[in-house]
């Protein structure tokens, strides 16, 4: 993830020639793959967490008593969808 981040050629990125980054590899160019970089560990620690609380759900089924452990463990299945979701950046928080 990071080095496709990193090598990728957006529209934001398209005035920025190969021989300057060669020969300064930490200049304008490299601090804006690295600030779209950092916006998906954003995405990512979302989805993680999204993907925590779907696991704690779904692993919980049998040690409550709020509702049927095939309630929970759907419930669950569909938060860790729903963070599955997140990560690809089908949906956006």
């Amino acid at each position: 993830m990071l080095w496709k981040a990193l090598t990728s050629n957006s529209a934001v990125l398209s005035n920025c020639s190969p021989v300057f980054l060669k020969n300064f590899p930490f200049d304008y160019c490299w601090e804006q793959r690295f600030k779209n970089w950092e916006g998906t560990m954003d995405q990512n620690k979302s989805a993680f967490l999204i993907g925590i609380a779907g696991a704690v759900i779904t692993l919980s089924a049998y040690s409550q008593t709020l509702m049927s452990p095939t309630q929970c463990i759907t419930v669950g299945l569909f938060v860790l969808i729903f963070g599955l979701l997140v990560r690809e950046g089908l949906i956006s928080i």
